[in-house]
């Protein structure tokens, strides 16, 4: 996890890998990654978060829609059904796109990537 302030604004850049042989001891490790990132950001009043791929699924997805601000993101390569987590994305007012990506942020711009 990278934090830093631009222009006033708290950025936090987070990335997931997975851990484990076991798909669903995989899933619950994000989801519960997710959660506590979520519980965090909120805390801290985090204005932005880039997450740089590897959201994997959209339960995990969903912990993130508990976010009080904006989050923008790639995919990595483990991010299973991409138009799903996509539309999900949406639904949270979420950006989530293949990377990598340009980010303007408070007049810096950034690149956003999961290799």
């Amino acid at each position: 996890m990278v934090a830093l302030t631009i222009e006033e604004e708290r950025v936090v850049a987070v990335g997931q890998d997975p851990t484990g042989e076991d798909p669903f001891e995989r899933q619950m490790h994000f989801i519960e990654q997710s959660t506590e990132a979520t519980e965090l950001f909120n805390r801290l009043g985090v204005g932005v978060v880039i997450h740089c791929g590897d959201i994997v699924s959209q339960f995990a997805l969903a912990e993130f829609g508990r976010l009080r601000c904006q989050l923008v993101g790639v995919f990595g390569n483990n991010d299973g059904d991409r138009p799903a987590l996509e539309g999900r994305a949406r639904e949270f007012g979420f950006e989530l796109n293949r990377g990598p990506r340009r980010l303007e942020l408070a007049a810096r711009v950034l690149s956003i990537s999961h290799e």
